[in-house]
Formats: structure tokens, sequence, C-alpha cells
């Protein structure tokens, strides 16, 4: 295990008058490449990953700025979430198996590990401490709950070939995408009984699902089945009832993170130019907001968005990438 601290750069810019302003915050850790923050909690604790010393290491940067990079064994090491307890988790590389979860607080690790598995790979933590993710075995690729006490549940949507699990919310509701055989993707969500339910956005040839927020209303995109090029992004109420948007006509959305007030995030590309991505925020039926990093060339990439409204991702500069914040 190891630990380093760098402070995080700011800069203040003010956005169109239809939205707040905003603050945005370069996240790098140390002389880190390819840097991305890829989760964020309530207190605005960000996690993600860079490439310091030919290693991937992950980071968390507190409220007050400070970043502390670490790695697990001194290994490849993949944070993807962290809970309003500041408890992170992710995966990383071992002898043992190709990858092994893990749970990361006050410098103190504990593994994650599926009994029998050859790999596991938790993607998401609630705030009561229960895990999600994938872990394969000889059979195939399947998900999974981990509850606070370590106890382990498998399971599987009916059809999947490779089960995906990208969110657990605060009622232990599961959501996620599987591969069903015919190389389509359809999402489900899992109540916290064991219950599954498979959905697919109304004309679509694929849907994915990534986040399921605390009222269990899930977002994700898809992809027509219209012949259109062009992924769309959706959010479906708890009902099950779909909402589907795009952030332009002749560009992709892909939409990845919604918190409990509804307000989604994600990226997209204006259709003018395949190397030109951008971060949105939408919210109900409002026309989706377009945003940049100030610092970006062509690329910025929106990966979650917390309830007041904070969005982490990452942009690149034209040499390398770094983490970004964007705090109303």
């Amino acid at each position: 295990m190891i630990g380093n601290s760098c402070l995080a750069f700011a800069l203040f810019v003010t956005l169109p008058v239809a939205v707040r302003s905003a603050e945005f915050v370069t996240i790098d850790c140390l002389n880190g490449t390819q840097n991305q923050a890829v989760g964020i909690n309530n207190h605005n604790w960000v996690v993600g990953t860079c490439l310091l010393d030919n290693i991937t290491r992950s980071f968390y940067r507190t409220t007050n700025g400070v970043v502390h990079v670490f790695t697990v064994d001194t290994a490849q090491t993949y944070a993807t979430d962290i809970n309003d307890s500041n408890v992170i988790v992710g995966y990383y590389a071992t002898q043992k198996t190709a990858y092994q979860g893990f749970l990361y607080a006050s410098g103190v690790t504990a593994d994650i590990d599926y009994p029998g598995a050859t790999f596991t790979q938790p993607f998401a933590i609630n705030a009561a401490g229960a895990v999600t993710g994938l872990f394969g075995d000889s059979a195939g690729f399947h998900g999974f709950v981990r509850d606070a006490n370590g106890n382990f549940t498998s399971f599987d949507p009916p059809g999947s070939a490779y089960t995906v699990p990208r969110s657990i919310n605060a009622s232990g509701e599961v959501a996620g995408f599987f591969y069903n055989g015919s190389a389509a993707t359809q999402g489900f969500v899992r109540d916290s009984l064991g219950n599954i339910t498979v959905f697919t956005v109304p004309n679509a040839l694929a849907t994915t699902a990534f986040q399921i927020n605390d009222a269990g209303a899930i977002v994700g995109w898809w992809e027509p089945a219209n012949g259109s090029i062009y992924a769309q992004g959706y959010t479906r109420d708890p009902s099950g009832n779909f909402s589907t948007f795009g952030t332009h006509p002749q560009g992709n959305t892909y939409s990845l993170s919604m918190n409990g007030s509804g307000e989604v995030t994600g990226y997209g590309t204006d259709g003018a130019s395949a190397n030109t991505y951008f971060g949105f925020i939408q919210s109900g039926s409002t026309t989706p907001l377009d945003f940049s990093d100030p610092s970006a060339v062509n690329i910025t990439e929106a990966a979650k968005i917390n309830n007041g409204g904070g969005v982490v991702g990452w942009y690149s500069d034209g040499t390398i990438s770094h983490g970004f914040a964007r705090i109303p």
C-alpha cells in the first residue's frame, strides 16, 4: 500500500444564465497521466484513477481539496465508486486471479473475492456498504451482491450470457445490463428480494442501464433499431415508463448517471466532428445543457452526478487526460 497527497487546481467560470455558475476543479494525481474521475459522493469526495510510474493507481479527493493516491498490494488498482461514509470500492490485479475486488477506507483495505471465482470486479457501493459487480467462473460471467456483513449472492437475468451490474441504491435495488447471446444488450433491475425485471427501451436494438437512484429511477443509453446510427439517452421511472432524449440531432448521447432530483449526466457528440465530446446535464423534459471543462481540447466526458449537482469525469488537454469536478 502506498499513499501520497497533492492539491488540486481550481478555475472558476460562469456558464450561461440558464444554469447555476460552477467551479471546475482539475484533479490529477501528482505527475500522473490518464487521470479520470469516476465517482463522487454527496460530500463531494471524488474517486478516480491515473497512470503514474507505469502503474494504474487510484485516488480520492477530499472536500478540502487534498488528493490522496493509493494502490492495493502495489498492483494496478481501479477505484470505481465511493459512498457517503467515504468507503471506496474497486478492483486490482492479482497473481491469484485476473482481478480481485477491494474496499478501502482510512488507509485500510479489505478484499472482495467471490468464492471460487476466477476474477471479481465490484462497480458500486451503497450507503449501507452493500456492493454489486460481476465475477467470472467456469460457467461464465455473473452478477453478485455482497451485503455489509460480507455475504455474497449471485444472480443472472433470464437468458444472460454475460451479466454486468452497474449500480446499487440505498434500498438494495441493482441495475445493469446483460448480453443475451446474440451480441445485443438488455437492461435489468433486481429488487432487494432477488426478483429481476428485464427491460428494453421501445424500438431499441440494444439497451444499457448504468445507474439506479434511491427512488428506483434508472438511467442509461440505447441504440435505435430503425437504422439510426446515433445512440440516445433514456430514463426509466420506477413504474417502468421511459423518457428518451438526445443532446444533438446528429450525435451520440451516452447518459451514465442520475441523482435523487432526476438530474442526468453523461457525454455526447455534436455531429460535426466524431472527435468532439462534451459533458451534459439534463433534467426532466428540459433540453440537455452541454458543457466542457475550460481547459479541454475537444474531449470532456462526464461520468457521475451527486445529489447536489456535482459532476465528475475527465477531459483531454490535447496531450494527456485530467480528472475534473464541476461543483455548482
